[in-house]
């Protein structure tokens, strides 16, 4: 049987609607560390089967497909995600070559806790009537005080390097499999997932690991397929391990690990289910866990590699300022994975985050997208930076990127009675349909700054208490103030 045979039959185990376009996807739950605790995100991965697209021929007369994706999050208070983009394959010379290429795509989001529903939609660019839908339910539990596990994610191929991508973890290129179901072309399953929080477990004195496979959930394991190691106390300890399976026949089976104190009380636990199809199994001994290093991936796939795009070539230091850029125009969840790795920075995620962050903003040219935004932060620094701070740093400058430049700016100096300050006022700011206005002050202890007193934009801070900081003077100069002329009752 072909391995699209059997996705076909995957498909409809896991409660895929595959209309035209073949596809397998597949979701782990991890976490990053923040400072006092642990915030969860989303890995959601797929495989598209190119053959089943419609193939179109360009002006470079070269051939490829187009995807229409939208990922969608929500929680029991709304949307969490939404994130829609174009999926291009890779170009080729012919539709047949073109037809051979495997498209493999990875994308990460934050979470909150609760209920969550997970829904992927596909479309073929060139044949909108070409869907394809994957949906399903989890909950993301809070966090308690003990260890705990990610989900578990199985792998298809594993490799070291030092090229980055989206799938790099670790020093390790890892390219998840988009579907539990392990073939008779495989003989070994591989697997990675990351344990808590062990550090808050050292009162339970030595720890060990469990990883074994299982008929059920959690029970004992089936022809010696265990493995037992130490476990270090530690806030994220990763595992990427390895089974022989070329003895384990055909079944239904679970992967399990398990972290036990020394009186092998289980202290943690995380399972995942597999289906494994083998006509022929070994028959030998399944001892032999020893992780094979040699790199020999059996599909051909296409690695969407950041190294080619304008955040290829950012360190740590500059992916921190470019997080800072954008901060004023990201969205409530976007700004939680932007503190995220800003209290703990991974470079990997960190560059796909901020590729991903305007791809969503412009699917067909995020560089695009970049270059404008980073000709407005120029324009930021110069109105509103100096010697210590840069200007997207600043209130004024935070404003200014995220609602543009101002119908109307007053800037008041030298008024009898008052400090320093500036008015903006917008015409329909953000998503207000009437006027807006902001205030902007220089306290006594600023030099050349200025920072948010009041508006009356919605979504930002008020002060009703505005009067009583910017005025020095007499109740007649604060009534024949400009900001008072501006802001009469507000």
């Amino acid at each position: 049987m072909t391995r699209w045979s059997w996705l076909c039959i995957a498909a409809m185990l896991m409660g895929i609607q595959a209309k035209a376009i073949e596809a397998v996807s597949s979701y782990t739950l991890f976490y990053l560390q923040a400072k006092d605790s642990y915030k969860p995100y989303i890995e959601v991965y797929w495989q598209i089967h190119p053959a089943s697209l419609q193939m179109s021929q360009g002006a470079d007369s070269m051939w490829s497909g187009t995807i229409e994706t939208t990922v969608t999050l929500t929680s029991d208070t709304g949307v969490v995600v939404r994130d829609a983009f174009a999926l291009q394959t890779p170009a080729a010379e012919s539709r047949e070559q073109a037809s051979y290429q495997t498209v493999i795509d990875l994308h990460r989001y934050s979470l909150p806790t609760g209920k969550i529903k997970l829904e992927l939609q596909f479309s073929d660019g060139h044949k909108p009537q070409n869907t394809y839908t994957y949906s399903d339910s989890f909950t993301v539990a809070p966090i308690g005080t003990e260890p705990f596990y990610s989900g578990i994610q199985l792998v298809d191929t594993t490799y070291k390097t030092t090229r980055e991508s989206i799938f790099q973890k670790n020093d390790q290129l890892q390219i998840p499999l988009s579907m539990n179901y392990i073939g008779d072309d495989r003989t070994r399953l591989r697997f990675y997932t990351e344990l808590y929080h062990s550090d808050a477990a050292k009162h339970y004195g030595r720890l060990t690991q469990n990883t074994y496979i299982s008929k059920k959930a959690l029970d004992k394991p089936v022809l010696n397929l265990i493995t037992t190691d130490t476990i270090n106390a530690a806030h994220i300890i990763p595992f990427n391990g390895m089974f022989d399976i070329s003895t384990l026949p055909s079944g239904n089976y679970y992967l399990n690990v398990a972290l036990l104190d020394e009186k092998q009380n289980q202290l943690a636990a995380k399972s995942i289910f597999f289906q494994r199809s083998n006509i022929a199994p070994e028959k030998r001994k399944a001892t032999d866990t020893s992780e094979d290093t040699s790199f020999a991936p059996i599909y051909k796939v296409n690695v969407f590699d950041l190294a080619n795009t304008f955040v290829g070539e950012f360190n740590v230091a500059k992916l921190r300022a470019v997080l800072k850029m954008i901060e004023p125009v990201a969205s409530a969840n976007e700004k939680n994975s932007i503190y995220g790795f800003l209290e703990s920075p991974d470079q990997t995620y960190m560059q796909y985050f901020v590729y991903n962050f305007f791809k969503g903003r412009n699917p067909i040219d995020p560089d695009k997208e970049w270059k404008e935004y980073t000709d407005k932060v120029r324009e930021v620094n110069k109105l509103f930076g100096n010697s210590s701070t840069r200007g997207y740093e600043t209130d004024r400058g935070q404003m200014y990127l995220k609602y543009g430049k101002p119908n109307e700016r007053i800037i008041v100096l030298n008024e009898q009675g008052a400090l320093p300050y500036e008015i903006w006022q917008y015409n329909a700011p953000g998503k207000q349909s009437s006027q807006g206005i902001f205030l902007f002050y220089r306290p006594t202890y600023m030099i050349t700054d200025m920072i948010l007193l009041h508006t009356t934009v919605m979504g930002e801070v008020r002060n009703t208490q505005w009067r009583s900081m910017l005025y020095t003077g007499s109740q007649m100069q604060i009534d024949n103030s400009r900001a008072t002329q501006y802001l009469p009752y507000r």
